[in-house]
């Protein structure tokens, strides 16, 4: 029975450092973890356990008790020391990799710093660069042509992800799409001309081959919507859109990448194994906001702090608005949406796409990560397809 027993310890000891592990592992809280496992769930599997050992081990002599207490104390010692192992883990891991740059150290970077290394295997700071339009803060190196993360990266000269060049006048009669956005509407993690815009392009071209269309991205990883519209101001209009899309994404209430500074995850009063594990969106885990006084006015505008929050999506929504009206293009906010992000851009007179209702949430949608910031190949074809049906359905081609 003793043996029995510590089986069946050891046995949740391992299920638990499994899960812990897969968590981790994914990257992304887990819908069986977060819904079926929580924290008062872990309760169960001890009173099972107590209720066997109490059950099997009540007619057993003292000397039986002395040996399965000592047992399991060396079994709670176990558990207790891998806990300690694995919340020490998580804050080195939380502190190595929270890849919240600084513009002061994007530029050491850019400029051959040796004490600078980047972490990932496609570190942001390997193709972008600090802008001079200092309400942007950074943008995309223009003329790339590299291996990014393992798939293949080109920048034309505006420093738009694109294989081809555009004349700034736009042809006669042709139809002229431009994309604001952040790393979903770059395609982070995807091969050139795999994102959702050059799909479109393709699909129009091939579909509607007696109008010149023309789909420009301008998306940026890291951008909020306010650097969204900025990237429109600064160059996006002199393209004459006739439509702009805005790639949406819930991180836009976020400030800018690079204007979050590092947490040092230190202290005792918080677990940050607890809160990976089971509250992934806590913001104990992300980076802080720079102060206004931590912003160095001569790489970017400390105004952009005005842009956090669902105000600050408003403010620059509504700034988008007042472009639309003075140059004469349709809007269109496209990703997946909460419901109160949905309301808010019907308050203000959006057209509005949310990726959650307009797409069934089919299995093949969800393995393609349809609704994840970063969609797979098949989730951006998806997404192309679905754009082209909107657009024309909303008479817009």
């Amino acid at each position: 029975m003793h043996r029995a027993a510590l089986v069946l310890g050891a046995t949740l000891v391992g299920l638990c450092c499994g899960f812990l592990c897969t968590m981790a592992w994914y990257g992304e809280p887990l819908r069986f973890g977060s819904r079926f496992v929580g924290p008062k769930a872990c309760i169960a599997p001890g009173a099972l356990a107590a209720a066997f050992v109490t059950m099997t081990c009540r007619r057993r002599s003292a000397h039986d008790w002395k040996v399965l207490l000592g047992k399991l104390t060396l079994l709670g010692a176990s558990l207790i020391l891998v806990l300690f192992l694995g919340e020490w883990g998580t804050r080195i891991h939380l502190r190595r990799n929270q890849g919240s740059w600084s513009l002061g150290l994007l530029q050491r970077y850019k400029e051959g710093d040796r004490d600078l290394k980047g972490r990932a295997s496609h570190p942001l700071a390997d193709i972008v660069r600090l802008s001079t339009n200092r309400r942007l803060g950074y943008e995309l190196v223009p003329g790339l042509d590299q291996d990014f993360g393992h798939r293949h990266l080109t920048t034309n000269s505006r420093g738009m992800r694109d294989s081809r060049e555009y004349d700034v006048e736009k042809p006669d009669g042709t139809l002229r799409l431009v994309g604001i956005g952040d790393s979903g509407m770059f395609g982070w993690g995807l091969d050139q001309d795999l994102d959702y815009l050059a799909l479109l392009e393709q699909n129009l071209r091939a579909s509607r081959s007696h109008t010149p269309i023309e789909v420009l991205n301008f998306g940026v990883p890291g951008f909020n919507t306010q650097q969204e519209v900025e990237m429109l101001r600064d160059r996006g209009l002199e393209y004459a859109p006739d439509i702009v899309i805005v790639g949406w994404n819930d991180t836009d209430f976020q400030l800018p990448f690079f204007m979050l500074e590092q947490r040092k995850y230190d202290g005792w009063r918080r677990s940050y194994l607890y809160a990976v594990t089971f509250f992934r969106d806590d913001p104990i885990l992300k980076p802080s906001v720079m102060k206004v006084s931590e912003v160095d006015r001569e790489k970017i505008d400390p105004d952009l702090l005005q842009y956090k929050g669902t105000e600050g999506v408003r403010k620059a929504m509504l700034e988008l608005k007042a472009l639309s009206a003075r140059h004469d293009f349709k809007i269109l906010v496209m990703g997946p949406m909460r419901s109160k992000t949905t309301a808010m851009f019907a308050e203000l007179g959006l057209e509005v796409s949310n990726l959650h209702d307009d797409l069934p949430p089919t299995e093949k949608n969800k393995a393609d990560k349809v609704y994840f910031m970063h969609p797979h190949a098949g989730g951006h074809a998806t997404i192309a397809l679905h754009l082209e049906k909107l657009l024309i359905d909303k008479g817009w081609l």
